[in-house]
């Protein structure tokens, strides 16, 4: 409703400010006490202006808006207190805050009381004198009927005023006044039609409003009473007028509606105020109008509103009652039906009590004993009768039900001991009252505390004999009775006092019925074993003997189909009072147990019983020879399957002894996740020494889901705190997990258990780390791969340690790095741990890796992320002075160095080995820092340290290591005269040597010149060592080589040796130009070398190639300075087709063949096509032979020699072509002969072997190796259709078709390419689709990068197939039936493969056009680059003749369109058979733009030449064999394709002309 305008009602009044105290009007109704325009355009902002005029609107959603807009002026009071610090803006909103109080939204009334006491509380002293105005509507608020509002409102006093109660029940003394003249407005001066505008609001909306504000009043005054104490008579008048007897207040004292329940209630609780103030002593009259109404209102109380007024009913009856008083019940004869309107009122009100009804009706007949109103017998007690009778009938009680019985009994036997009844048919009622209820269906334990009220009111031998009377009926008459009556007989009778012969009685009774035919026990007495059962969880100790007997009866009772009973029965006992007040009863228990062992009970059921047992009983009987429950409870634990949620876990079946047995099933079983789900159950100290006994933390623990192995973590952490073998354990089995399995973050949870034991206890480092460094890394690497010498940064000179054959344990090596990164991410969390020798340790194990992934076939890159090493942390390095004088004067050096360390524990050779690569590196990276003249300045004492290490007599490989370390500093100088002497000095130790010191010694020396002979930047006259000692080390190799030693295996390293050291001489140039030599005995050496290679059993094979192939390159560049280089060419093509033995898929192998390919690619094609069906068969070999390498190398040569090849075939194909056809024309019109096609066919097994090796997987889980040898065969079957004619890739096609290869490979790759991945393509630019290098993966051997090489060479085959075999693309694309996948393919194929093919076939038709318009003037041939359109047009006589080819924009999907244009001097039907054939070149033929241009601008030219057309197909020039019409028709003359009339005989079954209709005969 909106405040403002004029009505009718408003007054003009100038000196009534209703409810205000400040000059201005203030009402609660809606017409009138709003504020004046002025006062609202005088306030301080347009803000204020705008909300206070939204107040004034009728929609309450507006009102609330402006409501929240005014509160956030308000929070921010300090910014905005000159808004409010205004006595306008005051006045305006006491004005609007008594509207919006009597506002429906209890949202705007919260939001109301919230301002107008945070003003108060902001504005403090500012505000007092409204306050009057303010204070008496805040109060209205705390007594609000909607409980929401009243509490906000009472929280916010009390915040205002900082929780001071006393200053707020000041407040009701203080305005006292005020807030009477507030009660007064709304009682007395308001109504519903003054608070709501009948124009807008509904009659019942309005009722409904006045009587929420009403209500509030009264609440309001009946606070205001309680809150001072001057008994009424500071402001009596007002009181009087409210209170008057012809008030509203009690006219609204009726219930003819339920919407004035809450106003009722108040009032009644005003009434009882009033009367306790002696208000209503003095005022008869008000008292008598009260007394009235209250027994008129009793007769609005009915059966059929009981349920909407119960909850006023006993403050009704207590109001009454209190009334009562007034001069000794005077009341009661103010309403001359007063007896029988209670009557009735409580007949109906005890059909639906509500707690405290049967109180206040006891109260009732208490008070009005004495007046002799009311009889007991006729009167009182059929109600109580009634009450007990209609609680037993209730089928549901609700929530109060248990308290309403109990509170009915109680006072129902309290009245009848008050009114001292004792007649006999009153005990009988009673009686049979208490038995009712017993049979209400109601469990007497949900109101237990009756039994105690019924204790003196019913007799132990009457409940006795009903329960007798119920255990003689039937079953199935007892299946009618009552629910729970028996069960509550028998809580009644064992509650009541005296009741030990009544029990001893029961107890004979049922005893006997049992013991007759304990058989029947189960089936007919089972309420009899449920009554033994409750005598014995209730310890009914007078029952003692006779459950003593039952028990003792029980093991000769006993039958498989009573167990359960029985058992339960046994146990039950076994836990009570009972059985611990009897000595023997143990024995009754092993009886029973013997008895159980002899029957066919299950394992479950009995382990079950055990369970149930008391834990001193179970102990008991464990060790009772007799039994052997342990046996039993262990062939259990074998077979133990879960069905019972783990509850066997936390039984007492479960101990340390047995525990073990439970893992070891669970495992056996697989069934460890459920073990685990149960773990927390056990006991914690047989969960503790499980953890310590059992190998569960080492074998099971950390293999489990993460859940759950935090869920274990937790419970081991409970017991490692002060076992430390459990911590050992637990230490021990993170390190041993990741040796195993420490890669990515999948495992970081070994490092968070690994921190979290090492925070909670340092000294644990102990346990991960290990405490001899050299020793453990050696156990795991305990010897040296020679194949290192390939791919370790010490390079050849690794064969100064002594290598092995054997290849490198991967299983451990791997192991020892996964430790090495586990320790390292630790370090990374926990630097205080890090010191030298862990540094030295990673650092080792960083080395290790590097050379892993190298020889590995799977190289892991986490494995090169250590951090914790010498060369990347700071703090942890030296100078070249320590490095020095370590070396060359160790006995002045710091013993505690890292370069000591270092170069420490020489007999340790692999570790040695690994230190040595640490230091390698470590001077590669400072050598640049040295200045020349500091090692020109050692270079005296280096020379004397050389010439000591190579002559001393006791030099070992660890000294020649040394050696090796110190040369390779000297790349920056190593073309000094110094450092050349020096090389000299080396030369001269390899002269003239014999050959066993050759084999023990002089290598090493020859291994150390090599590190010195490493110089980037050589001169055309540098010669590393003088010439004449450089022809004496070439005679002494010469003679080395013819020595009987050359070819055993000792002679293995020199070799290796020798083909390092020519290759590095061949690298000076001017030892070439002086030392003519050096290509004799190089070319000998590798010719030796390279037949060693094609030996199974020769020492260091992989090494030996590789470096055979390194010299071969050398010698290479001066081929006419060689003997018989054609000799070595075929030597080095012969690798190919070597199988190594050794070899694996690893940088070795692509190393080897990197090297390989340089070296092939600098021989002719000539050289190689003759190996044609050699490497033809390394691509058809099995699936799982060859080296993937072996296989690329063999792709790699053959396309090559099959370009060559297919060159060659092109032109023998199309001369035999011509051949056949001439033939074909001399004999007659028949098939022609093509049995000459075979041989220009794809090799036959090549293709069986593409119908014969589709892969069946997906590519992801496909081997990635025999994936790419499938792929790589279609790559060379695309090679020979690259470049062929039109008539060859037809034949082509053919072949394939047979199989229906092209469309399975269709399906197959459209099947393996995800379409929806096209980031991976846009990432690939176009050359990835319509190209592939069969190298562009550099020979990686790994199955990542193959993965992506299959990914490409799949997009690259599918581009081909659109390439080569034209229009069945579109054949294909339109047979797949689904459209989903079809739509998917060519979205993919118009974004990514579309362009390219578009492109090409423009660029093919732009190149070659030439061809066509330079032999035809007329001929134009015009390309639209945008329409992708080529249009040929004639110029005829100064018309055009046009045909266009348009391709689409997800061609080849879709075929080329041909689109005739304009035509001259053509007939339509003979254009339209042109267009036809034109468009058959590339939709039937798979013919390109080029092809069918070229046809349709032959037919042109001869048809305007004068030649005559075939008669069929109207074409001078056939479609297909680009042939003449030669046959003629001996009748009509009409001439004829063969082709095309030899399709007419076959269709029309004859040999007659298609015109004329007379015969043609065959052979002309």
């Amino acid at each position: 409703m909106s405040f403002g305008g004029v009505n009718t009602f408003q007054q003009y009044n100038t000196t009534d400010f209703g409810l205000g105290h400040n000059g201005v009007r203030i009402t609660l109704n809606y017409f009138d006490g709003t504020p004046e325009p002025e006062l609202l355009n005088s306030l301080n902002s347009n803000d204020l202006r705008l909300i206070f005029k939204s107040f004034l609107k009728r929609d309450d959603t507006t009102k609330e808006k402006a409501l929240n807009d005014l509160w956030k002026l308000l929070e921010d009071f300090k910014q905005n207190e000159n808004l409010f610090n205004d006595d306008i803006f005051v006045i305006c909103w006491s004005q609007l805050y008594a509207k919006l109080i009597t506002n429906e939204s209890k949202v705007i009334r919260i939001q109301s009381h919230q301002i107008s006491i945070a003003l108060i509380k902001f504005l403090g002293k500012k505000i007092s004198k409204f306050l009057k105005d303010l204070i008496p509507l805040v109060l209205l608020g705390t007594c609000d009927t909607d409980i929401a509002v009243s509490k906000a409102c009472m929280a916010d006093l009390n915040d205002c005023f900082k929780g001071n109660q006393e200053k707020i029940t000041g407040l009701w003394t203080i305005f006292e006044e005020q807030i009477l003249n507030l009660i007064k407005e709304i009682v007395l001066v308001e109504d519903q039609d003054t608070l709501s505008d009948e124009r807008y609001v509904a009659k019942e909306e309005s009722m409904f409003k006045y009587n929420r504000m009403f209500t509030s009043a009264i609440c309001l005054l009946t606070t205001t009473l309680k809150m001072n104490d001057d008994d009424m008579k500071k402001n009596k008048e007002i009181y009087k007028l409210i209170l008057s007897e012809d008030s509203k207040l009690w006219k609204s004292l009726t219930l003819k509606t339920i919407h004035n329940l809450k106003t009722f209630e108040s009032l009644l609780v005003l009434i009882r105020i009033l009367f306790d103030k002696t208000f209503l002593l003095s005022h008869k009259d008000i008292l008598k109008t009260i007394t009235k109404k209250m027994f008129k209102s009793l007769t609005s109380f009915s059966k059929k509103n009981i349920l909407n007024y119960a909850t006023i009913v006993p403050q009704t009856i207590d109001t009454i009652v209190l009334l009562t008083d007034y001069k000794n019940g005077r009341i009661w004869s103010y309403d001359k039906q007063s007896k029988e309107k209670m009557l009735n009122f409580l007949s109906v009100s005890c059909t639906n009590p509500v707690p405290g009804f049967f109180k206040s009706f006891y109260n009732l007949s208490l008070k009005t004993k004495d007046l002799s109103i009311f009889d007991f017998e006729s009167e009182w007690l059929p109600i109580w009768r009634k009450s007990v009778k209609c609680l037993n009938e209730k089928s549901f009680l609700g929530r109060f039900g248990s308290q309403l019985i109990v509170e009915c009994w109680t006072y129902y036997i309290l009245t009848v001991k008050k009114f001292n009844v004792e007649k006999e048919d009153t005990e009988s009622v009673l009686q049979s009252d208490v038995l009712a209820t017993l049979a209400n269906g109601n469990s007497l334990s949900e109101y237990a505390s009756l039994k105690e009220v019924w204790d003196e009111s019913v007799s132990p031998n009457a409940i006795v004999q009903e329960i007798e009377v119920y255990l003689n009926l039937e079953n199935d008459l007892k299946i009618k009775e009552p629910k729970h009556l028996l069960d509550n007989m028998v809580q009644l009778l064992v509650a009541l006092p005296k009741n030990e012969k009544a029990l001893e009685l029961l107890s004979g009774f049922i005893f006997d019925i049992i013991s007759q035919d304990p058989s029947k026990a189960i089936e007919v007495h089972m309420d009899i074993i449920n009554l033994y059962r409750y005598f014995i969880n209730n310890n009914v100790f007078p029952l003692s003997k006779q459950i003593s007997e039952l028990i003792y009866e029980l093991p000769t009772w006993l039958e498989v189909e009573s167990y359960d009973v029985f058992s339960d029965l046994v146990t039950v006992y076994t836990r009570s009072k009972l059985f611990q007040a009897n000595n023997e009863a143990i024995s009754s228990i092993v009886d029973f147990f013997m008895a159980t062992f002899s029957l066919d009970i299950t394992k479950e059921k009995v382990i079950a019983t055990l369970n149930s047992l008391d834990s001193q009983v179970f102990k008991t009987i464990l060790h009772d020879e007799n039994l052997d429950i342990p046996g039993f409870i262990k062939e259990y634990l074998k077979v133990y399957d879960y069905t019972d949620n783990g509850k066997l876990f936390g039984s007492q079946m479960i101990s340390t002894s047995n525990v073990d047995l439970l893992y070891e099933t669970a495992i056996s079983t697989n069934k460890m996740q459920l073990f685990c789900n149960c773990l927390q159950k056990l006991a914690a100290p047989i969960r503790e020494q499980f953890f310590e006994v059992s190998p569960f933390i080492k074998q099971s623990f950390l293999n489990l889901p993460v859940e759950t192995r935090t869920t274990i973590y937790k419970l081991i952490k409970q017991c490692d705190e002060s076992n430390t073998t459990i911590t050992n354990h637990l230490c021990n089995s993170l390190l041993e997990y990741a040796e195993t399995n420490f890669f990515g973050d999948s495992n970081v949870f070994c490092l968070d258990y690994a921190e979290d034991l090492l925070k909670a206890d340092p000294t644990l480092i102990k346990l991960f780390t290990p405490s001899d460094v050299e020793s453990t890394f050696s156990r795991y690497v305990p010897y040296i791969d020679y194949r290192l010498s390939l791919v370790n940064t010490l390079k050849i000179s690794i064969h100064l340690f002594p290598t092995d054959t054997k290849q490198m344990n991967l299983k451990t090596s791997e192991e020892l790095i996964c430790y090495g990164l586990f320790l390292d991410r630790l370090l990374e969390r926990l630097p205080e741990f890090v010191d030298n020798d862990k540094i030295l340790f990673i650092s080792m194990i960083s080395e290790l890796a590097a050379d892993y992934n190298c020889i590995s076939s799977i190289a892991h890159d986490e494995f090169l992320s250590f951090k914790h090493t010498f060369l990347k942390l700071d703090g942890y390095n030296f100078s070249m002075e320590e490095f020095f004088q370590e070396l060359l004067s160790p006995e002045t050096a710091d013993d505690s160095s890292i370069v000591r360390a270092l170069l420490s524990n020489e007999e340790n050779v692999v570790s040695f080995l690994y230190k040595s690569c640490i230091l390698h590196k470590i001077l590669l990276n400072k050598v640049d820092s040295i200045s020349t003249s500091t090692i020109t300045d050692i270079i005296p004492s280096i020379e004397k340290f050389v010439s000591n290490s190579i002559r001393s007599k006791t030099a070992n490989n660890v000294s020649y290591s040394k050696l090796c370390l110190l040369m390779s500093l000297f790349e920056k100088i190593n073309s000094s005269d110094s450092v050349t002497k020096l090389r000299t000095l080396l030369a001269s130790e390899c002269i003239g040597v014999r050959e066993t010191e050759l084999v023990s010694k002089t290598y090493k020396t020859i291994l150390v010149l090599l590190n010195m002979l490493n110089i980037s930047d050589i001169g055309e006259n540098f010669a590393p060592i003088a010439p004449q000692r450089l022809n004496m080390i070439l005679t002494s190799i010469g003679k080395w080589l013819d020595s009987d030693i050359a070819y055993d295996p000792e002679f293995s390293v020199v070799r290796l040796s020798l083909l390092k050291l020519c290759t590095s001489f061949l690298k000076f140039p001017s030892v070439k130009n002086s030392n003519p030599a050096i290509f004799d005995v190089s070319e000998r050496l590798l010719k030796d070398s390279v037949s060693m290679c094609q030996l199974d059993d020769t020492t260091y094979i992989l090494e030996l190639r590789q470096y055979c192939l390194e010299l071969f390159i050398e010698l290479s560049k001066e081929r006419e300075m060689l003997e018989s280089p054609d000799d070595l060419d075929n030597d080095v093509i012969d690798l190919c087709f070597i199988n190594f033995p050794l070899e694996t898929n690893n940088q070795i192998s692509m190393m080897f063949y990197r090297i390989l390919q340089k070296s092939l690619s600098k021989l002719s094609i000539n050289v190689i096509e003759p190996y044609y069906d050699q490497l033809m068969d390394i691509i058809l070999q099995e699936k799982k032979q060859g080296n993937i390498n072996q296989i690329r190398i063999a792709v790699y040569l053959l396309e090559s020699v099959i370009s060559e090849r297919q060159q060659r075939a092109i032109i023998d194909y199309e001369f035999k072509g011509q051949e056949q056809n001439q033939k074909q024309l001399e004999k007659d019109l028949d098939i022609s002969d093509d049995q000459y096609k075979e041989e220009f066919k794809l090799p036959g097994k090549l293709v069986k072997k593409l119908i014969e090796n589709f892969p069946q997987e997906y590519l992801e889980y496909e081997k990635k190796q025999e994936f790419l040898h499938y792929l790589w065969q279609w790559h060379l079957v695309f090679i020979f259709f690259k470049d062929v004619s039109y008539n060859m890739r037809q034949l082509f096609i053919e072949q394939l078709n047979e199989n229906d290869l092209i469309n399975k490979m269709f399906d197959f790759i459209s099947d393996q390419i995800d379409f929806q991945d096209t980031k991976f393509w846009k990432q690939e630019n176009s050359d990835a689709i319509s190209t592939y290098s069969i190298l562009e993966t550099s020979f990686s051997p790994y199955e990542d990068d193959m993965f992506l090489e299959c990914k490409r060479l799949l997009g690259n085959s599918l581009y081909e197939l659109f390439n080569n075999v034209g229009s069945l693309t579109n054949k294909w694309w339109l047979n797949i039936k689904d459209r989903s996948l079809q739509k998917k393919i060519e979205e993919f194929v118009s974004e990514f493969v579309s362009p390219i093919l578009i492109s090409h076939e423009l660029t093919e038709v732009s190149s070659k056009k030439s061809r066509l318009t330079e032999k035809d003037e007329a001929l134009t041939i015009k390309i639209n680059d945008i329409t992708n359109e080529v249009r040929a047009s004639y110029l005829i006589d100064e018309q055009k003749l046009e045909l266009s080819f348009k391709l689409p924009a997800n061609y080849p999907l879709t075929n080329v369109q041909v689109v005739g244009g304009p035509r001259v001097g053509i007939s339509e039907q003979k254009w339209k058979q042109w267009l036809m054939s034109t468009q058959h070149i590339i939709t039937a033929m798979n013919g390109s733009v080029l092809d069918s241009l070229e046809l349709f601008s032959k037919n042109v030219n001869l048809q305007f030449s004068g030649f005559e057309e075939c008669a069929i197909c109207y074409s001078i020039l056939h479609a297909v064999d680009r042939k003449l019409p030669t046959k003629t028709c001996p009748t009509c003359k009409n001439k004829f394709h063969g082709a095309c009339l030899y399709k007419w005989f076959r269709s029309s079954g004859n040999n007659t002309c298609p015109l004329c209709r007379s015969e043609i005969p065959l052979h002309r």
